[in-house]
């Protein structure tokens, strides 16, 4: 199988200033930091769009702080193609904004909510709640599609229940939680992390809450599978395989520097002296399992957690991830699969329109599900079978007829395959 060179998503931070002062932020600059010119930081996003990314996360410090390279570079991903997302607070949006939000097509926009008491909101992050709550409301009466995160931490470990249903009740749609993660840069980041305890209430409260709100309540936190002793119960909040730590996710700084992700410090190189492929073909390391995961049944499902919250910590990730256990003496699937189907008898099927597809150095492809963003890889030689099958797609049953026994057998394999992933759609699917 091909190795995807550009990442499938970047996060490109337009400043590290922001209004708000959450004491679990990994950047600690926002209060003197500087802006760079609006020729260098718009040059970084298009020498990122350029790259081949699929997405773009405007992310800062507050991206809205500096709304005139936001809007340009918004502008630039609809050009070319490129799913354009906000990380944001959302508490300057104005009016203004919402009317060239409103302009654009696909953009999302991601923020950050702390909590549904005011108080505790304040005390998170130095700022009003109502800035927030307007903005939600202005967000959505125009119809812009939103999404919301909750970090969880010592000042609102119990508040995800009431939050969550402020959120639904303002008619957010989607709520995702998540735990403060210790980082490298701001030590105080520290103080706020959740003992598992913690966390496990936390789970344990919404599990019942996502089954109330259909299913709208989600989280996706890099913890390493032995964290959890009754692996059924909490299935649906795990998060499998490994985070794209330098390679499929990267984070790159408004003058260039890049690095492996948004909390690490150490810089791969500068999108401004050299292609962000070359920067990765140079650079990227796979990240070591760490000594204690080796023996895992279930170590190739596992996301083996943070290494950059690991080192926060002040532990050693080569040997052993936070939050970490006794390793699995089994293998879990990370979901089930589809009704196997036997694609040589007559089935209507398509491709899914969502999809974007790249094609990598060595022939293979990276297809990239702009709907839920999940990637895909397929070698040079399933490139072409793939191509083959994109013709034929209205004769399929004269495909598999022109072929020997065995080359059936493989090609119905490969189209299981497609179809677990949600490249080929049957017409019965829901997708």
């Amino acid at each position: 199988m091909n190795k995807m060179i550009v990442p499938s998503t970047v996060f490109v931070e337009l400043t590290e200033k922001c209004n708000y002062q959450c004491i679990h932020c990994y950047n600690p600059f926002r209060t003197v930091a500087k802006h760079p010119d609006f020729d260098q930081t718009l040059e970084v996003i298009n020498r990122t769009i350029k790259s081949g990314v699929f997405e773009i996360i405007f992310t800062g410090g507050e991206p809205f702080l500096r709304r005139d390279v936001l809007f340009e570079g918004i502008a630039l991903c609809e050009k070319n193609n490129v799913k354009a997302t906000i990380h944001s607070n959302i508490s300057l949006i104005n009016a203004e904004d919402i009317k060239k939000l409103s302009g654009f097509k696909g953009t999302s926009i991601y923020f950050n909510f702390c909590s549904s008491d005011p108080k505790t909101f304040r005390k998170i992050s130095n700022f009003p709640q109502e800035n927030a709550v307007r903005s939600i409301k202005r967000l959505l009466a125009a119809g812009i599609n939103i999404s919301t995160n909750v970090v969880l931490q010592k000042q609102n470990k119990n508040d995800l229940s009431d939050t969550a249903k402020f959120l639904f009740n303002l008619g957010v749609k989607r709520v995702n939680f998540s735990f403060v993660s210790a980082n490298c840069v701001d030590q105080r980041t520290k103080d706020c992390v959740l003992s598992r305890n913690d966390i496990l209430k936390i789970y344990d409260d919404a599990i019942i809450h996502k089954k109330k709100y259909n299913n709208a309540l989600t989280s996706g936190q890099s913890i390493p599978l032995c964290f959890f002793s009754e692996l059924d119960k909490y299935k649906e909040f795990i998060k499998f395989n490994r985070c794209g730590y330098g390679a499929g996710t990267i984070k790159i700084s408004q003058n260039g520097t890049a690095n492996p992700c948004p909390k690490a410090e150490n810089v791969l190189g500068n999108i401004l002296d050299e292609p962000l492929k070359d920067i990765i073909k140079r650079t990227y390391k796979k990240i070591p399992i760490p000594m204690k995961c080796k023996k895992c049944g279930s170590r190739h499902v596992c996301s083996m957690g943070c290494p950059e919250a690991t080192k926060a910590m002040g532990k050693k990730y080569s040997f052993s991830p936070l939050y970490a256990r006794e390793p699995l003496d089994f293998a879990i699937s990370p979901r089930k699969k589809k009704k196997k189907i036997d694609f040589s008898k007559e089935q209507k099927f398509l491709v899914n329109k969502n999809l974007k597809v790249r094609k990598e150095d060595d022939g293979g492809l990276t297809l990239y599900d702009g709907r839920t963003q999940k990637v895909s890889i397929l070698s040079p030689n399933e490139n072409a079978l793939f191509v083959r099958v994109h013709k034929h797609l209205d004769d399929m049953t004269g495909l598999f007829s022109s072929l020997d026994e065995n080359a059936s057998d493989n090609l119905n394999l490969f189209l299981n395959r497609l179809h677990n992933e949600n490249i080929v759609l049957v017409t019965s699917d829901n997708s």
